[in-house]
């Protein structure tokens, strides 16, 4: 297994994702991979861990300690991709740096993201959609089609405006 250091020397992480503490802190012992410091996965599914130096707290994300030390830096605007889609698998060769657009569109392909009815907040069916897109072209107003509906104008808003439900290209 391949290690490199970062944070000043401090730190190594492995191409796997491993990390572990190479200068020793205060009666602490070094080379022991940190796992008690690898906090379980949040709201967006990518694993956090930890680490204190010189009296200051960081929390990293793996995925960007990997790429940073395998990689190289991140280019500016730029973000980094899971290939496989998992986000827990931090090898090196699983990642890569690319645009938001590219990463959205890898995304879609792999079925990481959500659209039309599969979205877990979707208020409306597909042929509903299409109906209330024919019948406001046809002169129906946004208010009479959120109560017939069901739902806010805001929500019909965001359909028009092209927002939402961009895939059926209603336009």
């Amino acid at each position: 297994m391949e290690w490199k250091p970062f944070w000043d020397g401090v730190y190594e992480v492995s191409e796997y994702g491993h990390v572990a503490r190479i200068v020793p802190a205060k009666g602490g012992r070094t080379g022991h991979i940190l796992r008690h410091h690898l906090h379980k996965p949040g709201p967006s599914g990518r694993p956090t861990i930890k680490l204190r130096h010189n009296n200051v707290v960081r929390r990293f994300y793996i995925a960007t300690l990997v790429a940073e030390v395998f990689l190289g830096p991140r280019p500016k605007g730029i973000t980094i991709n899971h290939k496989d889609g998992n986000k827990l698998n931090n090898h090196h060769t699983n990642l890569e740096y690319i645009s938001m657009r590219e990463n959205f569109s890898k995304a879609v392909t792999l079925h990481l993201h959500r659209h039309g009815e599969d979205h877990p907040c979707v208020k409306l069916t597909e042929s509903q959609v299409k109906e209330i897109w024919q019948r406001f072209k046809n002169g129906e107003r946004q208010k009479d089609l959120a109560e017939t509906f069901g739902v806010n104008k805001s929500t019909l808003q965001a359909l028009f405006k092209g927002k939402t439900w961009k895939h059926l290209h209603l336009r």
